[in-house]
């Protein structure tokens, strides 16, 4: 961990870890330049933390990941605006989890996530959500999903998805939400948050809610967690629909 100081930069030594065979964890805070050359390679590492770090460009990220061949979880937190890195390549056969995904143009190859949580301030691909579609737990941001409201029926399925938590400052259409849990066909647990925020641009809804709810709902949906609620009408009647077609739900916060 280095101090946040805007005077200095420190780059990471690599050559000092080529020696660490056996290392499993990794985490890098502050202001490190990560300038990795392509031999690097960590035979045991698992799990990576990088946190206000400013990359030397693009290919360092690259070999970094390249070079450790058993990396399971990898979270990269951007907090710094000119961190040099344009996009954000992912290639690591064993990687589980992914963590604070944040403004980034992703290259990612298909993968076996269990556990995502994505922050992405603009568009997300629909190549990035099939990576992402193995998933078991999926966190989706309001910056994340604003650019999904209008391509909610043109989703791939989550055919592995128990639990969501998904940002809803930034719309609030019922229909789009129940489209995108028909994609979800046993998850068990959703978490709404991030509301009050945005009250201005919240919109009125006549809503008519559909006869036949999703497959989630009906069969498998335990417990429902709802954050932030500005307490609407119309939010209401969505609460109201939830509690009415979940059969199987054991608990609401």
């Amino acid at each position: 961990m280095f101090p946040d100081d805007h005077r200095k930069r420190i780059r990471f030594c690599w050559p000092l870890f080529k020696t660490c065979e056996t290392l499993v964890a990794l985490t890098l805070k502050g202001k490190f330049v990560l300038d990795v050359p392509g031999d690097v390679l960590f035979p045991c590492l698992k799990k990576i933390d990088l946190v206000s770090i400013v990359y030397s460009c693009d290919k360092s990220l690259t070999n970094l990941i390249s070079g450790c061949p058993k990396l399971e979880e990898l979270n990269v937190e951007r907090l710094i605006r000119d961190d040099n890195l344009e996009i954000f390549k992912v290639s690591s056969p064993f990687l589980k989890r992914l963590g604070q995904m944040y403004k980034y143009k992703f290259s990612i190859e298909p993968l076996c996530i269990i556990e995502a949580h994505v922050t992405i301030d603009g568009s997300i691909s629909k190549e990035l959500l099939s990576c992402l579609s193995s998933a078991k737990m999926l966190a989706l941001t309001n910056e994340t999903i604003w650019d999904l409201t209008g391509r909610a029926y043109n989703l791939p399925v989550f055919p592995n998805l128990v639990k969501l938590e998904i940002g809803m400052d930034s719309i609030w259409d019922p229909n789009w939400l129940l489209s995108l849990l028909n994609s979800m066909p046993i998850l068990e647990h959703i978490t709404l948050s991030e509301r009050l925020r945005s009250h201005y641009i919240y919109r009125n809804y006549d809503w008519k809610p559909p006869v036949e709810a999703p497959d989630c709902l009906r069969l498998n949906m335990k417990e429902i967690l709802i954050n932030n609620e500005t307490g609407t009408h119309e939010e209401f009647i969505f609460i109201k629909y939830l509690l009415k077609h979940s059969n199987n739900l054991e608990k609401l916060t």
